[in-house]
C-alpha cells in the first residue's frame, strides 16, 4: 500500500503541475490570438472552443473513466481493447459531425466559421489521446500522461507563433495549431501505449453501453452546470448572470487540486479493491486535502472584499457577495469530487450516476427561483446548497456501502470459524 500511496501522490502532483503549465500555455495562445484579432472575432473563437468542450465530455460515453476503473482493477481485462476500438470509432465520428456542424453554419448563416474547421480534428483527436493515455495513467505511469498533455500544448503555441509570423489569419492558425497538436498527441500516445493492451473481445455498442453508461451519466450531470449562467440570465438579466458567472467561472481554477486527487484516487480505491488492502492511507490523504483546500477556500472567502475591486474594478463590486457565497461551497464540492472517485472506484458507479443526475436536474431547476428572488446571491446561494446535498447524498452511500462490506467480512470470517471447528470435530472423532 506505502508503494500505492507514493504513486498516488506523485501521481496527483504531476497532474496539477501539468495543467497549470497547460493552463498558462493555452493563456499564451488566447492573448496572442486576442491581440492580432477582434473582440468578435475573438469571441467567435471563445465559443467554439466551449462548444467542443463540452461536446468532448457530453459525448464521452464514459469511456475514458472506465478505462481508468477497469485497467486499475484487471491489467489484463478482455475489455480494455474493444473500449478503445470504440473509442476510435466515436472520435472520428465526432470530428465528422463537428465538420459537418461548422460548415452548415457557415452555408445557412454566412459567418465566416470555415477558419475554425481545423478544431473539428481538435475535438475528436484530443478525446482519443485522453482515453489511451488513461492506460498508463492506471498503470501509475504519471510522466507519460503528463509530458503529452504539456507537450500537445507547447506544439500548439509554437505552430500558432510561427504561423502568425506568416501573416496566416488569426482564427485559422489558432484552429489549424490547436488541431495539428492534438493530432500528433493522439497519434503519439496510441503508438506508444497501444502495445501494453492485451488483446480482447470485440464489444457491441450495447454491450460498451453496459459498462460505461454510468460513468457517462455521471460526467454529463457534472457537465450540466456549464448551462447555469444560460439559466440565470434567462430569469434573472445578463447582469446577474454576468456576476454570478463571475463567481461560478472564475474558481473553476480553483478545484484544480480537489479534482487531481480525485482522478489519481480513482485508480488507487480500484486496485484496493481488487487487492483487498488497507483504506485507511487513502482515508487520511482525502482527509488532508479537504481540510487544507478549505483553509485556502475560507482565506479566499475572507480576502475577497479585498482583492475582487482591485482585480476585476469598482463596476464589480457587487460580485463579491456571489463569490463569498461559491467560495463557502468548494469544501463541499472538493469532497463531490473526491467520494464519486472513491465510489467509481470501489464498484459503486451505479450509485454515483443516479445521485448526479438527480443533483444536477434539482440545481437548474433550483436557480429559476433562487435567482429570480434574489439575483446571483441567490443563484450562487443554490449552487452552494447542491454541493451540499451531492455530498451529503454520496457520504451516506459511501458510509452505507462501508457497513454492509464489512458485515459481510464478518459473516464470512464467522462461516470459516464454524466450517474449521466442524473440520477439526470430523478428525478428532
Amino acid at each position: 500500500m506505502k508503494a500505492s500511496m507514493k504513486t498516488t501522490i506523485l501521481q496527483i502532483g504531476s497532474t496539477i503541475t501539468s495543467r497549470l503549465l497547460a493552463g498558462l500555455l493555452q493563456g499564451a495562445m488566447l492573448v496572442l490570438v486576442a491581440r492580432a484579432t477582434s473582440p468578435h472575432d475573438f469571441g467567435l473563437l471563445s465559443m467554439a472552443v466551449g462548444v467542443g468542450m463540452f461536446a468532448q465530455t457530453a459525448l464521452d460515453l464514459g469511456i475514458v473513466t472506465f478505462l481508468l476503473v477497469e485497467r486499475a482493477s484487471d491489467r489484463g481485462s478482455r475489455l480494455l481493447s474493444g473500449a478503445l476500438v470504440w473509442n476510435g470509432r466515436t472520435s472520428l465520428l465526432l470530428v465528422g459531425v463537428a465538420s459537418l456542424a461548422i460548415i452548415s453554419i457557415s452555408t445557412l448563416t454566412g459567418a465566416a466559421t470555415l477558419v475554425l474547421l481545423p478544431l473539428a480534428i481538435w475535438i475528436g483527436a484530443e478525446r482519443n489521446a485522453e482515453a489511451w493515455l488513461a492506460i498508463v495513467y492506471a498503470d501509475g505511469d504519471w510522466i507519460e500522461t503528463a509530458a503529452n498533455l504539456v507537450i500537445r500544448r507547447a506544439i500548439s503555441l509554437v505552430l500558432l507563433i510561427a504561423l502568425l509570423g506568416l501573416n496566416i489569419q488569426p482564427l485559422l492558425a489558432f484552429s489549424i495549431a490547436w488541431g495539428s497538436a492534438s493530432l500528433i498527441g493522439a497519434v503519439v500516445a496510441r503508438v506508444r501505449i497501444a502495445r501494453l493492451v492485451d488483446p480482447g473481445d470485440s464489444l457491441s455498442f450495447s454491450q460498451l453501453l453496459s459498462h460505461t453508461a454510468p460513468y457517462w451519466a455521471t460526467t454529463a450531470a457534472m457537465n450540466s452546470n456549464t448551462l447555469d449562467s444560460l439559466v440565470v440570465g434567462a430569469v434573472a438579466g445578463a447582469q446577474q448572470s454576468g456576476l454570478f458567472s463571475i463567481a461560478s467561472r472564475l474558481t473553476n481554477a480553483l478545484r484544480i487540486i480537489p479534482t487531481s486527487v480525485a482522478r489519481a484516487i480513482l485508480p488507487l480505491a480500484a486496485r484496493r479493491r481488487a487487492s483487498g488492502e488497507s483504506s485507511g492511507p487513502l482515508y487520511l490523504l482525502i482527509a488532508l486535502t479537504i481540510g487544507s483546500m478549505t483553509f485556502i477556500y475560507i482565506l479566499l472567502m475572507l480576502g475577497a472584499p479585498y482583492f475582487v475591486p482591485r482585480l476585476l474594478g469598482e463596476n464589480f463590486r457587487q460580485a463579491i457577495v456571489p463569490l463569498q457565497i461559491v467560495l463557502a461551497g468548494l469544501p463541499l464540492a472538493s469532497g463531490v469530487s473526491i467520494l464519486n472517485a472513491v465510489l467509481q472506484g470501489e464498484g459503486n458507479k451505479g450509485v454515483v450516476s443516479r445521485i448526479a443526475v438527480v443533483c444536477a436536474v434539482l440545481y437548474l431547476v433550483a436557480l429559476v427561483p433562487g435567482s429570480i428572488a434574489f439575483g446571483a446571491n441567490g443563484a450562487s446561494a443554490v449552487l452552494s446548497l447542491s454541493y451540499a446535498i451531492q455530498l451529503a447524498a454520496l457520504a451516506s452511500s459511501f458510509l452505507w456501502f462501508r457497513r454492509n462490506s464489512r458485515s459481510v467480512v464478518t459473516e464470512r470470517r464467522d462461516s470459516l470459524e464454524v466450517l474449521g471447528r466442524d473440520t477439526v470435530g470430523a478428525k478428532q472423532s
